[in-house]
């Protein structure tokens, strides 16, 4: 798995892309927000950190839809290989 959405309302609010140098993070829009480690992924899943996309809007992963994000079986895969 080389990208994942991280919060999606009909369509990828967020999404995290693996790259040489980490996880990047793109928003809707297509914007790069910024480049992660796998600690700070998971500072975003635990609701540590918030990411504030292209149009300023501040997403905060606990506070989104249960339905709008992947299980955390998923996110397990996706960052299981990552070094």
């Amino acid at each position: 798995m080389k990208k994942l959405g991280l919060i999606n309302y009909e369509g990828d609010c967020l999404v995290a892309i693996k790259s040489d140098n980490g996880i990047i993070i793109k928003d809707q829009h297509g914007v790069e927000l910024q480049t992660m480690i796998v600690p700070e992924l998971y500072g975003f899943i635990d609701g540590l950190i918030d990411i504030v996309d292209s149009r300023e809007i501040s997403w905060n992963y606990p506070r989104a839809s249960k339905d709008s994000k992947p299980s955390y079986s998923m996110i397990y895969n996706f960052v299981k290989d990552i070094k």
